[in-house]
């Protein structure tokens, strides 16, 4: 699969610069990169029936060749292996590199000169050379990897085989199970003995961090001891200090309450005084404002008798006659102004008619205008449909 895999990639880069190669090389050489891919094809098709003869040889010669050679071909194979993912890289960048160039070539529209190409050919031939032998030594890795998976299988079976006859024998033998039951005995001491390990652990992780805490514990009563030798005369001064605290306490108290009792009879006494206050000032208050009247009273009276008892002013009018002629004025305006309310409102009705009636013969008037552009422009389709 590898080997057509390298055989694809290969016949498409050749492909891909067939182009600039036809236009300066003949037909001759083009014959022999696939005369040359022909012969790698025919070479890879005898390796592999080498392989398949190869593997209808007997199984006990393969497993005395290759019992010799394990060690040997398992390090060649590691090595083998990773040189062909360094010839896989290196493939793979050229061929990006092939692409890459295919594309500036054909942008550039320019023609590649005939050395170039042939240098480009000479190395292309180097790396199929290089690319065969790689291929070649991947042939023999597959073929030693089919040795190496027979050689496991046919280990397998013989070790089923001796599986069975060891449970034959202890069938005879009476005691079936024995084989078995020894390796789940084994699986679990052996895993008693990671439990146990993980046991232990746990144990002395366990000591260790009771032993740091005690360690912590003696450190902080250390530090703490003389600090609490500081807090006992504290402790005494403090009992002290809230005994006469509490005494002072209760006399701030009483008299607080004292004080209280006190405020609340002297504030119902400035309560009834102040409402005392603002009964007399209400008082005072009506009392000027019933003397302004009255002086305004009096300020008319004169005047009144001042103009009937004073001869030369017969010609002026009295304060109640002067407000019995504006009241008369005042009626006579507001039957003025009911008349015309009244007649505005009959012409208000007259013109509303006259609105509607307006309107309606606007309507009739637009109707006919359409009635007659319709009619006209019926009788020119007519025209032209008789035309046509």
């Amino acid at each position: 699969m590898i080997n057509e895999l390298y055989i694809y990639n290969f016949v498409s880069i050749c492909n891909g610069f067939s182009r600039p190669i036809k236009i300066y090389l003949n037909g001759g050489k083009n014959s022999k990169i696939d005369m040359g891919l022909l012969s790698l094809k025919d070479y890879i098709n005898k390796l592999m029936e080498s392989n398949t003869l190869k593997k209808n040889d007997d199984e006990s010669d393969r497993l005395n060749m290759f019992k010799q050679q394990a060690l040997l071909k398992s390090e060649k194979i590691q090595s083998i292996a990773e040189k062909l993912e360094e010839n896989r890289r290196m493939f793979k960048e050229l061929s990006e590199e092939a692409t890459n160039k295919a594309k500036i070539i054909e942008s550039m529209g320019e023609i590649i000169k005939a050395d170039k190409i042939k240098s480009y050919v000479t190395s292309l031939r180097s790396k199929n050379n290089e690319y065969k032998e790689k291929r070649q030594c991947l042939i023999d890795i597959k073929a030693e990897c089919g040795v190496l998976s027979r050689t496991l299988q046919i280990l397998d079976k013989k070790n089923e085989k001796i599986n069975i006859k060891l449970s034959e024998n202890e069938s005879k033998v009476g005691i079936s199970g024995y084989w078995d039951t020894n390796k789940n005995l084994q699986k679990v001491s052996s895993k008693k003995m990671e439990f146990d390990e993980t046991k232990v652990k746990s144990l002395d992780e366990i000591s260790r961090l009771v032993t740091q805490l005690n360690i912590s514990i003696d450190q902080k009563k250390k530090i703490l001891a003389p600090i609490m030798q500081e807090l006992k005369p504290l402790r005494e001064n403090h009992g002290n200090i809230l005994m006469e605290y509490n005494h002072k306490k209760k006399k701030y108290e009483m008299t607080q309450a004292d004080i209280e009792s006190n405020m609340s009879g002297l504030e119902n006494n400035v309560n009834k005084l102040a409402e005392l206050i603002i009964s007399l000032e209400s008082k005072i208050n009506c009392s000027t404002k019933n003397l302004h009247i009255l002086c305004i009273e009096q300020e008319r009276l004169n005047d009144e008798k001042n103009v009937h008892f004073n001869r030369e002013n017969e010609a002026k009018m009295s304060f109640k006659e002067q407000c019995i002629q504006e009241i008369h004025k005042q009626e006579s305006n507001s039957i003025n102004l009911r008349k015309e309310q009244q007649r505005l409102n009959e012409m208000y009705e007259i013109n509303k008619k006259d609105v509607i009636i307006w309107k309606n013969i606007q309507t009739i008037f637009k109707t006919k205008l359409d009635l007659i552009e319709n009619k006209k422009y019926n009788d020119k389709l007519n025209h032209l449909i008789v035309k046509n």
